[in-house]
């Protein structure tokens, strides 16, 4: 009987192996860092985004103008100008929070792109407001007599914040870095 008993065990162990189910999730946790090569376990979340090499072509929409005299975060700001409050959320995109890593990296470069600077503001036409009563726009900053640059899309070139598409007019998956916009 004690034979019948391993043999079954055994049999149900080789099984396993064979169809995957004891092999592979050990094969995942295998460290390779001696060899300088670490296999991500999940795959990225947003499409990698490849910045734009094609001069700018189309214009853009104005809703309002306005200088930034405060930065909160990397991704929300205040600024003259706006019609009721002047607090502006940059739309469909996230960086880190006060308690993430990268923060401090975020809002010092958001800091470094528009604080003091007059800006163009595209401001959501399907709600104008979120949740905490903050404008939400795309945020464009003149970078000579024609062109202006997508402060929204900058943000996640470089790294300091990733694409979080809400419902909206915005599409981020379609920004380009640059658009034509006379002064």
């Amino acid at each position: 009987m004690k034979k019948i008993v391993f043999w079954g065990i055994v049999s149900i162990i080789v099984f396993l192996c064979v169809s995957g189910f004891i092999v592979i999730p050990l094969i995942r946790n295998i460290d390779n860092s001696s060899n300088g090569y670490t296999a991500p376990i999940d795959p990225p979340i947003d499409p990698p985004i490849d910045p734009p090499t094609d001069p700018p072509t189309s214009e853009i929409e104005v809703d309002d103008t306005g200088t930034v005299y405060f930065i909160v975060d990397g991704d929300t700001f205040d600024m003259s100008g706006l019609p009721t409050t002047d607090r502006v959320r940059l739309a469909d995109i996230d960086s880190p929070e006060s308690y993430e890593s990268g923060y401090q990296e975020a809002k010092d470069y958001l800091y470094s792109l528009i604080y003091g600077k007059f800006v163009y503001v595209d401001i959501d036409d399907v709600y104008g407001t979120g949740y905490y009563e903050r404008w939400i726009c795309v945020i464009y900053v003149r970078i000579d007599s024609d062109t202006v640059m997508n402060v929204n899309y900058k943000m996640v070139l470089d790294g300091h914040a990733v694409i979080d598409n809400y419902y909206n007019e915005f599409n981020p998956y379609n920004w380009k870095l640059y658009y034509l916009h006379k002064a």
